[in-house]
């Protein structure tokens, strides 16, 4: 899910930072929206569950921390662009987050299975073991 929540969110910021017309805006943020909105809901689930529980709360509570210097950081590109001309003024901001949603996607690949999901993969193995 996290693989392909962060293709659908450079995809989307691609077709924002290219849109010719306000329907390439929108179907761009609808793109990109969702799969944030994902994101957002199954990452400190996924840090929750590799996170030692002593840990736990505060690994949790920096997620949201850090989701919030996010948004400072981007409505301070947001003010630098608005001394930009032309285009620059909205298509560097939206631009700006396709390095983010790219270094997710490869640093997915580091990242450990889901205890839940070997679980899960466990169960599904071991009944098809015993259909037989």
């Amino acid at each position: 899910m996290l693989f392909r929540s962060s293709t659908a969110v450079v995809v989307g910021i691609i077709i924002q930072t290219a849109a010719i017309n306000i329907g390439m805006i929108i179907a761009g943020r609808v793109i990109a929206g969702l799969p944030i909105g994902v994101l957002l809901s199954i990452v400190p689930v996924y840090n929750a569950e590799l996170a030692l529980p002593k840990y736990r709360g505060m690994i949790v509570g920096l997620f949201a921390a850090m989701a919030s210097f996010g948004v400072l950081c981007s409505n301070w590109v947001g003010y630098a662009c608005f001394f930009a001309t032309g285009n620059a003024q909205w298509r560097i901001p939206l631009g700006c987050q396709a390095p983010f949603a790219v270094i997710l996607f490869v640093g997915g690949f580091f990242l450990p299975e889901s205890p839940r999901w070997c679980m899960e993969y466990s169960l599904q193995l071991s009944t098809q073991s015993n259909t037989f």
